[in-house]
């Protein structure tokens, strides 16, 4: 066997009390394409480790027959040219450098580039997207000419297009003879796999080919969703805004400017209609047209600046909220072990700072001032219901 694992167990910090992998056996024979699929932190990435020998097993025995090369899952770059990080120290091959580069879709990139596979990239050269460097990053550990191919989601980074084929050109023809590991997410290339290995909790569910899984009644897409459960919702987006504005004041302010603009809005149509109705020209009324012209007029004006003066206390108090927040994930990365970010990759981290710090930004203050007026408006109107049978 190219690799063999025996009752593996396998955590990071020998204080956990919970294996980060356990009871892992599996065997792999020369040559074979083995998908490994799993919920986000199952363990694929530990999987690997175990295999690169980077996590030592607690428990269990493990024995690697060949030479590894590795596609991590976030891309590495150092300072230098296309070619240097894709040779990375070793002879140049113009044969297998020119067929590696094509199969992993790196051709059009060096026709894009100002000085083609020897444009400077890293720290000190131009930038590349995320599909560039994930495609260099692959290339490297085609080009090493390994026995065994360990790939962590490789394809996650580029177009469905340009991963099909990276996949059909380079992993199953350009690699076919090699021992593949490869970790996906992409369910459509399980079909061209030799074995699917499912793993779950840090333990494999499940294993066998796509036919003998869809049999056992493995639903691939429930197993790929993530993890993350859904919580109860409740008031949890309102009660982050009040909690984390730490301004009792303002919160204050706002529900009483509310109620107020609530009230002179709905007194306005009374006054008008009273006035248009003539109702103040009868002689028992103690009020003239001219005066209640004057309470309408004055109603609006009080109108507009309790309006101005809760939309300024509102928006205060979302962006003391939202600034509070973000300090506070700020705090919380930057205190973060160094299995958080081993087992959270950098993109879905700045994920949470850009895209959903945004969706806190635009979505939650629209939905608390909405659920905020129709609570106050619904107040009003039992208050008036009730006085009104009394």
């Amino acid at each position: 066997y190219s690799i063999s694992i025996e009752n593996g167990n396998a955590k990071w910090l020998d204080y956990e009390r919970e294996n980060t992998l356990q009871s892992i056996n599996m065997k792999v024979r020369p040559g074979e394409l083995i998908a490994v699929v799993g919920q986000v932190s199952a363990g694929k990435s530990s999987f690997l480790n175990v295999i690169l020998k980077e996590l030592r097993l607690q428990e269990g025995s493990i024995k690697v027959n060949g030479k590894i090369a590795y596609a991590s899952q976030e891309p590495w770059l150092f300072a230098g040219s296309v070619r240097q990080n894709i040779l990375f120290g070793r002879k140049m091959d113009q044969v297998r450098y020119d067929r590696v580069t094509k199969v992993c879709q790196l051709k059009t990139d060096f026709n894009l580039l100002p000085y083609g596979d020897k444009t400077i990239v890293g720290e000190r050269g131009i930038s590349l997207s995320g599909g560039q460097c994930a495609r260099i990053n692959l290339a490297r550990a085609v080009y090493a000419d390994a026995d065994i191919y360990l790939m962590d989601d490789p394809l996650s980074a580029v177009d469905a297009h340009v991963g099909k084929h990276m996949f059909e050109e380079c992993i199953d023809k350009y690699l076919r003879g090699k021992t593949r590991i490869l970790v996906t997410h992409q369910l459509q290339y399980l079909r061209d796999v030799v074995r699917i290995i499912v793993l779950k909790d840090g333990a494999i569910q499940a294993e066998g080919t796509y036919d003998e899984l869809g049999s056992m009644g493995v639903d691939f897409g429930r197993l790929l969703e993530n993890q993350a459960k859904t919580d109860e919702t409740s008031f949890r987006p309102a009660s982050t805004i009040v909690s984390r504005s730490n301004s009792h004041t303002s919160i204050s302010s706002l529900t009483m400017s509310t109620v107020m603009t609530n009230g002179t809005s709905k007194q306005e149509p009374l006054e008008m209609s009273q006035t248009d109705n003539g109702v103040v020209e009868d002689a028992n009324s103690p009020l003239t047209r001219m005066q209640c012209i004057n309470i309408y007029s004055g109603l609006i004006v009080s109108t507009i600046i309790i309006t101005l003066i809760r939309s300024w206390t509102f928006f205060w108090t979302c962006m003391r909220a939202s600034m509070r927040l973000h300090d506070r994930m700020f705090r919380s990365i930057s205190r973060a072990t160094m299995r958080f970010f081993n087992t959270n990759t950098s993109g879905r981290v700045l994920n949470r700072f850009s895209k959903d710090m945004g969706a806190v930004d635009e979505m939650l203050p629209a939905g608390f001032i909405d659920c905020l007026q129709i609570d106050i408006a619904l107040l009003g109107i039992i208050i008036l219901v009730a006085t009104a049978n009394v």
